[in-house]
């Protein structure tokens, strides 16, 4: 994927959706900003960059950016005068864990109401400090069935997915059962089109069904490997899961769906997902540890 440099005087000001039970009221932390995104293709076959960012003088806001890349029949090429950024700044209750996902789910398979027929769908997952879920959804084109004020540039081609965003597009799950092993969620990954996975510093991780952020599997450590860890005792933090990537599938049809979760302690775990409801380990491997260099702290 390239990058797209968007003139700061082409940008749109951010616009304020306020979660139920949120204020506007900015809350800091001592942590650091976060962020992340990724390419998404959108309804008139173009490509747009969606990405988010947690920033800690304002921890309890999730602010989403979406960038033309041009392409299809829509927008213009990216840098160009016809690209456009679109910014919206969502606002929770209580501040954010500084992670979070965007979910992909292409046109065959995206279902919900207030969406068109065969609309493809984006969902931007968070937990906050209370141990909320919170998901976000929007399609990948502002031609939203049903949705009173919609509107488009020109032509119609530079739509903005937050076009009629608001609170009723967020849905929030307290006291999930999934997090409840986690001992704390440390990581979040999506995986392929219709599943999360949180990972804890229990070293489980919790699969979840976007649509609904229900439970559909838990992921744990083999079970000698759990025995041994109770008898020897373990070290604070070092099964905390550090890293949750998926595996790039090949195109081939029945390619398997896999994701790979990376713990404190450098022991790598890869997950068959393909039937989520029966995860399978198809490796597990103990990577070499970062050479300690001279003087270095203990």
């Amino acid at each position: 994927m390239g990058f797209s440099e968007v003139l700061l005087e082409e940008q749109a000001p951010a616009k304020t959706v306020l979660v139920v039970g949120a204020s506007d009221r900015k809350r800091a932390t001592r942590g650091s900003d976060v962020g992340g995104g990724g390419a998404l293709e959108s309804r008139s076959g173009g490509r747009i960059l969606l990405t988010w960012a947690i920033r800690a003088d304002d921890a309890s806001a999730l602010v989403l950016s979406e960038t033309s890349l041009g392409g299809g029949g829509g927008g213009g090429a990216p840098g160009s005068r016809g690209a456009r950024s679109h910014c919206v700044r969502v606002v929770f209750p209580r501040t954010l864990l500084p992670m979070a996902c965007i979910v992909d789910t292409p046109p065959s398979t995206a279902t919900g109401p207030g969406y068109a027929a065969g609309e493809a769908v984006a969902s931007v997952v968070v937990i906050d400090s209370a141990g909320t879920l919170y998901r976000l959804q929007m399609p990948h084109s502002a031609a939203r069935a049903g949705v009173a004020g919609t509107s488009r540039s020109r032509g119609g081609s530079n739509e903005s997915i937050f076009v009629g965003l608001s609170s009723s597009d967020v849905l929030a799950v307290g006291d999930s059962p999934a997090l409840v092993p986690l001992e704390g969620p440390t990581s979040i990954a999506a995986v392929g089109a219709r599943l999360v996975a949180v990972g804890g510093m229990s070293g489980r991780v919790a699969i979840l069904d976007v649509e609904t952020l229900t439970p559909v599997a838990e992921l744990k450590p083999a079970t000698l490997a759990r025995l041994w860890n109770s008898i020897a005792g373990a070290r604070g933090g070092q099964h905390a899961i550090r890293c949750l990537r998926p595996v790039p599938r090949g195109s081939a049809p029945g390619a398997p769906l896999l994701l790979a979760a990376l713990r404190a302690d450098c022991y790598l775990q890869v997950w068959d997902l393909t039937v989520a409801a029966r995860p399978w380990s198809i490796l597990g491997v103990t990577l070499p540890a970062a050479p300690q260099h001279e003087g270095a702290a203990e």
